[in-house]
């Protein structure tokens, strides 16, 4: 048991409950972040993930798919509400976003630093709600191609950290068809859990 006399769950538990598709698994003040073997198309994923608490402030970022990506899986899933989402929107490619969505927007995939301060901003804002906050990063592939692996990996180790201290749950995404397995195990480092799909169910296991 914690001081606070809630029950001590490890974040490989948290992801395995989100899969399983329970919400509100666990008490609130705890934190988890995932590195996802799975293109983004696949929705039903982020969408579990994503519902691991009701209600929710949802924080996207943008990489490789435009802002209403995640209206949709919010359109998707029935307790996600969109008037809860923000959107990181890196890169983006000059079509008009949803009004709807709160976004801020980085210009250049490259500018890590920017990334990390949007991400850092709207989480910041959403924690002062009652609501707990979840964000995805759907895909960290292309950060890969524009920018080297040391400054990724210190991206990522900063902007989780900053996650953590706030009690959010997170998970990104990442192809593993587009980087060796040295580069894969390396960034999974940063990571409390790996997700990864075996023949038709995803295994969870601590990175």
């Amino acid at each position: 048991m914690t001081e606070d006399g809630n029950p001590l769950i490890s974040p490989v538990e948290v992801v395995e409950a989100a899969l399983d598709g329970q919400t509100d698994p666990v008490p609130e003040g705890y934190s988890a972040n995932a590195l996802v073997h799975a293109s983004t198309g696949q929705s039903a994923t982020c969408g579990q993930l994503l519902s691991v608490f009701d209600p929710i402030n949802v924080l996207g970022v943008a990489i490789q798919h435009d802002p209403s990506h995640y209206l949709r899986i919010c359109e998707e899933w029935s307790t996600l509400d969109p008037s809860r989402l923000a959107v990181v929107d890196v890169n983006p490619s000059g079509r008009d976003p949803p009004a709807e969505i709160r976004i801020e927007t980085v210009p250049d995939a490259e500018d890590l630093t920017g990334i990390g301060i949007a991400v850092t901003q709207l989480v910041k804002q959403a924690a002062q709600s009652d609501v707990p906050t979840v964000v995805c990063f759907d895909s960290l592939t292309p950060l890969l191609q524009y920018s080297d692996i040391e400054r990724c990996y210190r991206f990522l180790d900063t902007t989780t950290n900053r996650l953590n201290k706030v009690c959010a749950v997170s998970h990104a995404h990442i192809d593993p068809a587009a980087h060796d397995d040295q580069t894969l195990q390396q960034i999974a480092t940063v990571f409390d859990a790996t997700v990864r799909r075996d023949d038709e169910e995803w295994q969870v296991s601590p990175s």
